[in-house]
Formats: structure tokens, sequence, C-alpha cells
């Protein structure tokens, strides 16, 4: 099995149950956020961690599991992108920026929920989302 496979795979099954709004949490936003990846040519490693980038924080799914399935390039990037409960947004965002995986994938996290608030008329939610943009950018 190819190791984007084995990350649609094990993301798929973790999600099980989870919704975003009125749709399904894996199938809607993190294959809209892997469909955005992919349609600006990133590498292999992007498309893995645009699969996993909700798992460590809204599953019971481990960042070492994630190493003994992938990789450390792997595990880094999502350990990078998955908020701590006690960090806040400011240090999140910076942390995050610091690896370019992350940081290009949690961009286009991003961007894919301001379109969603955007679409739902969602202004404070938009207005949220856009800020992330411009920070996860100004830092880059």
């Amino acid at each position: 099995m190819s190791k984007v496979l084995l990350a649609k795979t094990l993301s798929g099954t973790s999600h099980i149950g989870q919704r975003y709004g009125t749709e399904n949490y894996f199938d809607y936003h993190i294959c809209g956020v892997v469909e955005s990846l992919k349609i600006h040519d990133l590498p292999e490693d992007f498309i893995i961690v645009g699969y996993l980038h909700d798992i460590v924080e809204d599953t019971s799914v481990t960042l070492d599991t994630i190493e003994n399935l992938f990789d450390k390039t792997i595990r880094d990037a999502v350990d990078a992108i998955t908020k701590r409960k006690e960090e806040s947004r400011a240090d999140y965002l910076a942390r995050c920026s610091t690896n370019k995986i992350a940081r290009l994938v949690k961009l286009h996290d991003a961007m894919f929920n301001a379109t969603n608030c955007h679409k739902n008329k969602n202004e404070n939610k938009f207005t949220y989302y856009l800020q992330t943009i411009s920070k996860l950018t100004l830092w880059g």
C-alpha cells in the first residue's frame, strides 16, 4: 500500500462519525483540503500531511503511530500542524510556520475553511480564517 493510500485510509477510519456542519468530516473537509493540495501539484509528503492534518488533534491517533507508519518528516509536520490544548492561537501559528509542510497544509486548510464560512455568511469565522492566512503568509 502506498503511503498516500495508507494516510487516506487511516484518516478516513479515524474520523468516522465526525461532521463538518452537515457534511461528513473526512469526505468533505479532509478530502477538500487534500484536493486543494493536489490541484497545486504539491509533493507526496504534503498530500500525506493533508490527510493527517487533524488526526492527532481530533482522534486517538498519536504522533508515535504517525512516525511508525510513515517517517519522522511526516511526524514532525503533523506535530507542527497540531494545536496543543494549552497553546494560544498566536503561539500555535508561529510554531506551525516553522515547518514548511505544516505551514502550507495549514494555509490550504484555512483557505478551505474561509471559503466555507464565506459561503455560509459566517463573517466572524471568515475573518478569523483570513487572519490565519495572513499570519501564516507573513511568517513564511
